[in-house]
């Protein structure tokens, strides 16, 4: 992702998807406007931890990545309502983002290996 794009900081929505990317970069934090994120079909073997730091994050999708586990700290993007994590690697969720004060309305985790599922 162009630093540049991480500077916009009036973005609302970013989509992207099939670049091949490895990593999203922690200055993403910086798009505090940001509602929709959709970095599907891409290489991502992780979410930074920073992600948490979008205020207004309420979609997001990362479908199709190599995602292994999930940061605790998802559980406080209070005003996310779709997750959407399908063909990835993860083999649990997070208890912790299935109760609040977690707010997710739809979560997809279809294709996935998982061997535990949480309880609320």
């Amino acid at each position: 992702v162009p630093s540049a794009v991480c500077s916009m900081v009036s973005l609302t929505s970013l989509t992207i998807t099939w670049n091949a990317l490895a990593s999203l970069p922690t200055a993403i934090s910086h798009l505090s406007r940001l509602l929709h994120l959709d970095a599907s079909f891409n290489k991502l073997l992780h979410i930074p931890s920073q992600i948490s730091s979008l205020p207004l994050l309420s979609s997001l999708h990362l479908n199709d990545n190599t995602i292994s586990r999930l940061p605790a700290s998802l559980s406080r993007l209070t005003t996310l309502r779709t997750l959407s994590l399908q063909f990835n690697r993860l083999t649990t969720i997070p208890p912790s983002l299935l109760r609040p004060p977690c707010n997710i309305e739809a979560l997809t985790v279809s294709g996935n290996p998982l061997k535990v599922t949480p309880k609320a």
